[in-house]
């Protein structure tokens, strides 16, 4: 990956309808984040990832995206994005999108379109449709389990969706080709690679107007039935190059879990609020990576002893028995731990 800021990059993750809102509407906005930056800046953080934030009718919070060119209206507008990502460089921020591309909404033009057909697209259709969806017991899927909806349209048959049936999956392909199921399109038809294609005009829109990269969605679940991930991390590679010729600096943050990258160990995550209140170098401990990450924090926050994470901090020792957060330092460091987790690419 080439965007190397990333490694110790500490993170801070704003959903943006509770965050805060500046105009009294009752839902957080882009101005309301843009009014705090400064306040993000003091506590050290230099990235922002924002939930999704693109135009959407949020049947799923945003995860059903109508227009991946235009933020939500209820959060603001493109130019205030814009004015956002300027803002936030200023003060040496940078700001990642959330990126839903495994599917979008059902009021996305796209899949408008294809529901008004009466067959498939001449260019390839960029969704999965099928006159008579395969039998199978799907009464142990998990949320999320992609699952057949008939058409409410003209279009005769059904659709596969991902989650809700008002988000069909988008058509990247299928990794397994069955002569019994003649709707499967091989990752290199018409239709996936139209979509490959506007992935990439979608990042480009973006980087071109200052954001630092994206977290993606589903990234290991666009290319189906593809149990070792091949042909979806071949996907992957080939934007990953297309990123590193014409934007070099910027990152894709796949969710999911890769068996090269680190974890971070369960019993490090402040879920168990006993845990919480438990000092950060005790959770860092025996972990170098992670204290590596504390002590940029920690630095940046102008707490303790920052070489020595994890190490023996007796002031902070001694307010944290007593259970005293009452200036800003103590509340910074308190917060220290769950910044350093979330830090980690």
């Amino acid at each position: 990956m080439s965007a190397e800021w990333l490694s110790d990059a500490v993170l801070y993750e704003i959903y943006p309808q509770s965050f805060a809102d500046s105009d009294g509407d009752g839902v957080g906005d882009l101005r309301g984040v843009i009014d705090r930056l400064d306040h993000l800046s003091w506590l050290g953080v230099d990235t922002i990832w924002f939930n999704p934030c693109f135009a959407s009718p949020f049947v799923d919070a945003g995860y059903d995206v109508a227009d991946y060119l235009r933020i939500a209206p209820r959060y603001g507008t493109n130019a205030d994005m814009v004015e956002l990502v300027d803002k936030a460089r200023e003060r040496g921020i940078r700001v990642l999108l959330d990126l839903v591309v495994g599917h979008t909404s059902v009021e996305h033009p796209w899949f408008q379109a294809e529901l008004a057909a009466d067959g498939p697209h001449p260019d390839g259709d960029r969704y999965v449709w099928c006159l008579e969806p395969p039998y199978r017991d799907t009464s142990a899927d998990l949320p999320g389990t992609a699952a057949w909806v008939p058409s409410p349209g003209p279009r005769p048959g059904y659709y596969l969706k991902n989650f809700y049936d008002a988000q069909p999956a988008l058509n990247f392909g299928w990794a397994a080709l069955p002569a019994d199921e003649p709707w499967r399109d091989a990752v290199d038809a018409p239709g996936p690679r139209r979509n490959a294609a506007a992935l990439k005009d979608i990042l480009d829109f973006w980087l071109r107007r200052g954001v630092a990269g994206f977290r993606v969605d589903m990234a290991f679940s666009l290319v189906k039935d593809d149990p070792d991930k091949a042909a979806t991390v071949a996907l992957w590679r080939e934007t990953r190059a297309w990123l590193d010729a014409t934007h070099p600096d910027a990152a894709l943050i796949p969710e999911g879990r890769e068996q090269a990258a680190p974890r971070v160990p369960r019993r490090l995550l402040p879920r168990d609020p006993r845990r919480a209140r438990e000092p950060v170098r005790q959770r860092l401990r025996g972990h170098p990576a992670l204290a590596g990450a504390a002590r940029t924090v920690l630095r940046r926050l102008g707490c303790g002893q920052h070489r020595g994470v994890p190490g023996p901090n007796p002031a902070y020792n001694r307010r944290h028995q007593r259970g005293k957060y009452g200036d800003r330092r103590r509340l910074r460091l308190r917060g220290a731990g769950p910044a350093v987790t979330r830090a980690l690419p």
